[in-house]
């Protein structure tokens, strides 16, 4: 993208004292660079963007050889969807001269160029780099020198770069050349795929130039400079005329180098005065030889210079930035080939030579327009002109075929488009001719959509030379305007005087009629005829010349496509309903609306040149947007029939059906052990659902017998009304996607049924009226037997679908006895539930036919206390999301589980044996959020509590079986979905163990000493181990140190009223070790929680002195030791054995 800037008041130098808002300019630069990068692509099918290239036509129509003929071709961008994401690096070329101290224009620019930094902190993968400029260049200067000379961008929240502003001191000359040349140097050593923008700021003219010693301009894109490289550059300034050179020529130079790069160019002039001024023409020359874009319109998307005085800044740069917000472009189009063979490049191509032609074509600017949350982007077409001519007569390929339009894609790809096999006439000079005016007739464009505007120039051409004057010169179309074509402004006839030097034009302005002749997709060309008249005089002789010219109007029907798919690709054909807007803001098109679909199509006709918004403003029943409800689509002579699909997605098999799911959550405690209780926690989450308002609707009409006049009449009504209100009622009688069914009770309760036994009816064949008309006054108020047959009505399995939004309408006079528990029917359902009250005469039975309203569910809202007046605002009510079902429930919800063989149930199991169970969970009930329409339920704890029997790791439920959860969705579908199994850890139990020299039994208490003990060896020692029974009863290793001698009398006892009963345990030697002999003991089962258990065993000492000798007992977990020590005596110390 190439910007520029324009202002308004007269400065010839660079001194002028203007005052900038500079904040307001880098506003400009931040919203102009955020829109231009590209980015990944939303689809790698299709070009983005798409870009047509046609042949309008030549000036003079007619050439002749010799003769310079303007060709003319029309660029078109297509609209297009983009993401776009990709670096960015942006380089600042700062005005660091003396003039900058001028009126305090540095302060502006120091605080402008910090806001700058501010406002793009937010942008992701940012990086400046910034060029101070005076009479010489530096990159990211601190005093006289850089940064790093290694750091030439930084990040954008880089503290480094305030500090380079906030540090330029103004000084000297005005070397603005150098400081491109440093800029490009910048963006040359940053990420070759970023996108790279340069902005130059600047308050005066080139005032000197960087020239190496021989005198040539210094073109090297580098960082060196006059201070740092005195030896290799020179500096002079412009005003000694220096062997010929200028500031101006040496920046226009470098802007020629940058300009091959397709950067981003933006370019301030800084009180430079007025637009037009000279200063301002010698920095447009600058900006525009770097590939910037100058307009005459500041406002134009595609300008990108800009100049600006105190006065118009703000009101200037505000339009600017707007512009910029919704803009991205492409600067690199172009037409490259080679011209046909005979014609010759005049002007208007980058390259000549070899008739090798390259013609660029300005950048084109996108502007953004946000549709439905999502961007797209549109520009308008751009003509590209340029001069060839021809030595021989004859017919001539402007370009051959392998000449293309080629760009860089927004995803990085590089296009080439075919240019279209296009040529042109060139007649043989004749003298006859030379002596007479060329006439011209001819539309600005090939051709045109019924409805548009049509151009059409006419012009006269003099010859070249002074032989003849031509004067009085007209053309006339007066008689020769086609049916198909009306003159929409001006005069038929046209009148032109003395034709001078140079090619006199003027136009007409016509409308394309809607001519039924044509078709889409066929072209007819209708001619307007012109007649032209002038006189030719020399040396005092006159002529009168006359004759007629025709120029072709070329005519299309345009038309717009919207085409509706399921994500499946099949067409969907009912229920669609298209809206099409033009974009244009002064658009005279005035928005139209079609719900006539054929073959999944719905077509617009007749649609004029322009950009256009669909809209899907109904969308049929059981269906969701997919890409949204709106696009934008381009219609044009060369693209007249203009297609968009839109996709929904068929939610009418998942919108109702609840999906729910079991979740293991946690166990508690975390390592729990043999016997303890364990907390194994689960989570039923009902996920949430949406119904849209075109799911089907069932409405019962609940009458009462007892009031049959007034009755009749709006039951009638509501019937008549529903066909207008909810537009559900086909020319035929068949509701698309409304059932009704009627109830009358009085002492009972009757449904209407057709002769094909439907209790819920979509066709009318006058079976309504004549059943409601068929009503006899009765007695009797049984309004609860009323309601029952309501609920039956839309709960029948055949009858009623599950997928239905259900509506009870009561029409009734207050019964003189009523149960509100009856209510709870329809309630507890949560249907949506409408009242109309009858002789309701005071406040009293207001308050009571409200409370039976209120009973069923229903609301203020849509209670009535009339009949007629209020049915049709029923209905939209009904038609509205607040009509939508207020609970759905899932009343049948069960787990299946069988619980592991290392487990016992204690709680939470339900029903069932031999550890297989059945739990029933609490009906889930689905109610409706009103904020956002979906229904929602709360999620369902459960808890398993259970007790291990055994030490390890066991999944809670049996692996052999599945766990199931079962239960029935809305389509009465069984849905069965395994529980997930969880796997738990169990420690054995943990005991407190007594272990040591035992003593006896004494007050109820067993005695043992734990003390490190020192016995003489060879003593028979006596020893015991206590512990007390938990709930389970634990494993039981004894080990015996090797060396012990006379092993014997283990034996287990436990402690009754203070007295020992030994238990009759299994003791098992087990494998002995190399320090160790080991006994397994079994405890018989039966013992009770609590009980004192005693192991009791001898064993007698080696012969040996000072020698430790360790037992240890492991119950469950838990390890306890014995440690006996040997003395230094001799066998008089031993002790009495004990037993």
């Amino acid at each position: 993208m190439r910007f520029q800037w324009k202002g308004s008041k007269e400065n010839y130098n660079k001194k002028g004292f203007l005052k900038i808002s500079s904040s307001l300019l880098l506003c400009i630069f931040i919203l102009g660079l955020i829109v231009i990068p590209k980015s990944e692509p939303v689809s790698a099918d299709e070009i983005k963007p798409k870009i047509d290239v046609t042949y309008l036509g030549s000036k003079p129509q007619e050439p002749m050889t010799g003769q310079d003929i303007e060709v003319r071709y029309q660029v078109t961008p297509q609209p297009f969807q983009y993401k776009i994401v990709k670096p960015k690096e942006i380089v600042l070329v700062l005005d660091g001269s003396g003039s900058m101290n001028d009126n305090n224009k540095i302060g502006n620019l120091k605080a402008a160029a910090n806001a700058f930094i501010d406002k793009l902190k937010p942008v992701e993968n940012l990086k400046i780099g910034i060029v101070v400029y005076n009479y010489i260049a530096k990159i990211n200067p601190t005093e006289n020198k850089s940064i790093n000379e290694n750091e030439y961008l930084l990040d954008v929240r880089d503290p480094r770069l305030k500090a380079v502003i906030n540090n330029i001191k103004p000084y000297s000359q005005t070397g603005t050349g150098d400081g491109l040349r440093v800029g490009e140097f910048l963006l040359q050593k940053g990420d070759p795929n970023a996108d790279k923008t340069l902005i130059l700021m600047s308050d005066g003219e080139p005032t000197c130039y960087s020239i190496k010693k021989t005198g040539q301009y210094y073109e090297k894109i580098d960082g060196f400079n006059y201070l740092e490289n005195s030896n290799e550059i020179d500096i002079r300034v412009d005003d000694y005329a220096y062997r010929g050179k200028s500031g101006l020529e040496y920046a226009t130079t470098i802007g020629d180098i940058i300009k091959k790069k397709n950067h981003n160019i933006f370019s301030i002039g800084y009180g430079l005065g007025y637009a037009n001024s000279s200063s301002n023409i010698k920095m447009q020359k600058i900006h525009t030889s770097m590939g910037g874009v100058v307009n005459k319109d500041p406002s134009d998307i595609n300008n990108t210079f800009f100049a600006s005085d105190e006065g118009a800044i703000e009101s200037i740069f505000g339009k600017i930035a707007d512009k910029l917000l919704k803009s991205y472009s492409i600067n690199d189009v172009k037409v490259n080939g080679y011209l046909g063979s005979g014609l010759t490049a005049v002007d208007g191509f980058e390259v000549n030579g070899n008739n090798k032609d390259v013609i660029s074509v300005p950048p084109i600017v996108y502007e953004l327009t946000k549709i439905n949350g999502e961007d797209w982007y549109t520009a308008k077409p751009i003509i590209i002109t340029f001069k060839i001519k021809a030595n021989e007569a004859g017919k001539y390929h402007i370009f051959d075929s392998n000449s293309k339009l080629e760009y860089t894609a927004v995803d990085g790809k590089k296009i080439s488009i075919p240019i279209t096999d296009d040529s042109i006439v060139i007649k043989k000079f004749a003298i006859e001719d030379s002596k007479k005016l060329q006439v011209d007739f001819y539309p600005e464009k090939s051709g045109y959509l019924m409805g548009d505007s049509a151009k059409v120039v006419a012009g006269f051409t003099k010859p070249e030379g002074d032989e003849f004057n031509f004067n009085n010169a007209k053309f006339d179309i007066t008689n020769g305007i086609p049916i198909a074509i009306e003159l929409k402004e001006g005069k038929p006839g046209l009148d032109f005087g003395t034709i001078n030097d140079g090619v006199p034009t003027q136009q007409y302005s016509f409308n394309i009629k809607d001519n039924i002749t044509e078709s889409t997709n066929e072209t007819t060309s209708h001619i307007i005829n012109g007649k032209y008249s002038y006189i030719v005089k020399q040396d005092g002789s006159t002529a009168e010349i006359s004759g007629s010219k025709d120029a072709a109007i070329n005519i299309k029907r345009g038309s717009v496509l919207a085409e509706i798919v399921d994500i499946n690709g099949e067409k969907i054909n009912s229920g669609i309903k298209v809206s099409l807007q033009d974009t244009s803001t002064n658009s005279t098109f005035s928005t139209r609306e079609s719900n006539e679909i054929t073959n999944g199509i719905v077509k617009f006709n007749t649609i004029p040149t322009g950009n256009y918004k669909m809209t899907l403003t109904n969308i049929p029943a059981g269906y969701e947007f997919k890409n949204g409800k709106e696009a934008i689509v381009s219609v044009n002579y060369e693209n007249n029939i203009a297609k968009y699909t839109f996709v929904l997605n068929d939610i009418s098999s998942i919108s109702v059906n609840p999906n729910i799911n079991i979740n293991y959550k946690r166990s508690i405690p975390e390592n729990p052990t043999v016997g303890e209780n364990i907390d194994v926690d689960y989570e039923i989450v009902p996920e949430s659902f949406k119904l849209s308002k075109s799911e089907r609707e069932e409405i019962v009409l609940v009458l009462d017998g007892s009031n049959v006049n007034k009755l009749k009449v709006d039951a009638n009504k509501f019937i008549q009304n529903l066909k207008t209100f909810m537009n559900g009622w086909h020319p035929e009688g068949i509701l698309y996607n409304v059932k009704i069914g009627i109830v009358v009770y009085s002492s009972g309760a009757n449904i209407y049924e057709t002769n094909s036994s439907e209790i819920l009816i979509d066709k009318d064949d006058g079976g309504f009226e004549k059943f409601i008309n068929g009503i006899e006054p009765s007695k009797g108020e049984n309004i609860g037997e009323g309601l029952k047959k309501a609920e039956y009505i839309l709960t029948h399995p055949e009858k009623s679908s599950v997928n239905a939004n259900k509506t009870v309408i009561l029409m009734s006079e207050l019964p003189t006895e009523y149960d509100m528990k009856m209510g709870s029917v329809i309630k507890d359902k949560g249907y949506n539930v409408f009242t109309i009250g009858y002789g309701l005469g005071n406040k009293d039975k207001e308050k009571k036919m409200k409370e039976i309203h209120s009973s069923m569910g229903g609301t203020d809202k849509t209670f009535f206390k009339s009949g007629t007046e209020v049915i049709g605002n029923i209905i939209e009510k009904m038609n509205s999301k607040e009509s939508l079902q207020k609970y759905y429930r899932v009343n049948n919800l069960e787990l299946k589980v069988r619980t592991g063989d290392a487990f016992d149930e204690v709680d939470g199991f339900g029903e069932g044996n031999n550890k297989a169970h059945t739990i029933k969970i609490p009906e889930i009930i689905y109610e409706k959020n009103e904020k956002n329409q979906q229904y929602e339920a709360k999620k369902i704890p459960k808890t398993f509590k259970i007790k291990a029997n055994k030490p390890g790791e066991h999944y809670v439920f049996n692996e052999t079986n599945e766990n199931l959860m079962e239960y029935t969705n809305f389509k009465n579908e069984k849905i069965s979905k395994k529980i997930p199994n969880h796997k738990i850890n169990i420690s054995d139990s943990i005991y407190e163990i007594k272990h040591g020299l035992y003593e006896g039994v004494k007050d109820n208490q067993i005695y043992i000493s734990e003390e490190n003990v020192t016995i003489a060896g060879g003593t028979n020692v006596n020893f015991g181990a206590e512990f007390t029974i938990k709930s389970t009863i634990p494993t039981i290793k004894l080990d015996i140190d090797k060396n012990y001698e006379n092993i014997k009398n283990i034996k287990v006892y436990k402690l009754v009223e203070g007295k020992l009963v030994e238990l009759g345990s299994e003791i098992v030697q087990g494998t002995d070790t190399t320090n160790e002999k080991s006994y397994k003991i079994v405890l018989p089962k039966g013992i009770s929680t609590g009980t004192k258990i005693l192991i009791r065993y001898s064993a007698k000492l080696p012969n040996s002195k000072k020698i430790e000798y360790i037992n240890s007992i492991k119950v469950g977990s838990s390890l306890k030791n014995a440690t006996v020590t040997t003395t230094d005596t001799d066998e008089k110390d031993r002790l009495p054995d004990l037993f």
